[in-house]
Parts: structure tokens; C-alpha cells; sequence
């Protein structure tokens, strides 16, 4: 079974949390367990947040988020079992 981990920056909150397989739930550090992923398949987690505080320049709330994967099962690469994106939230 796979799971991930996203933990959510102190600047903003969960809103919504849809994964297109699977179950999530967290606050601040959100779990989710997606089953069993066969090579090739490519599950999708959209989480929706919102920020504490509003920006008043582009540039004013700059983030970055991380997801790990982790599995029980043997796995041939493990150099893409993370992922990490920066955010800019405009005013």
C-alpha cells in the first residue's frame, strides 16, 4: 500500500483534500493512504489551501511544499519518491 505525506506550511490552511484514490485526513501534517498503485497508474492528491494573511506585493508570501512516498513494497526507484513545489501567493 502507498502513502503520502504533505506537511502544510504554519502561512496557510487545508481547505479541501481530494485524492483520486484512497482516503487522506490531517490538519497541519495530512496522511494519505492510497492503496495499492500499479506501475504506471498515477494517483492524484489536490489539496486546496488557503493563507493566513493576505500579501500586499507579489512576492509578499513566497512557500514550498513537500510530498514523500512511501510503500511496503519493493521499489526499484526511489529517487521519485519525493516531490516539492514553491507557491507564490499573489495579493
Amino acid at each position: 500500500a502507498v502513502q503520502t505525506e504533505f506537511v502544510v506550511d504554519s502561512n496557510f490552511t487545508a481547505v479541501s483534500i481530494t485524492p483520486s484514490t484512497g482516503s487522506c485526513s490531517g490538519v497541519d501534517t495530512i496522511t494519505c493512504s492510497l492503496g495499492t498503485v500499479a506501475v504506471g497508474d498515477v494517483p492524484i492528491v489536490t489539496i486546496v489551501l488557503n493563507a493566513r494573511t493576505t500579501p500586499v506585493l507579489t512576492g509578499d508570501l513566497l512557500t514550498s511544499h513537500s510530498v514523500t512516498v512511501t510503500s511496503g513494497s519493493i521499489d526499484n526507484n526511489s529517487g521519485n519518491d519525493n516531490a516539492g513545489v514553491f507557491t507564490t501567493v499573489t495579493p
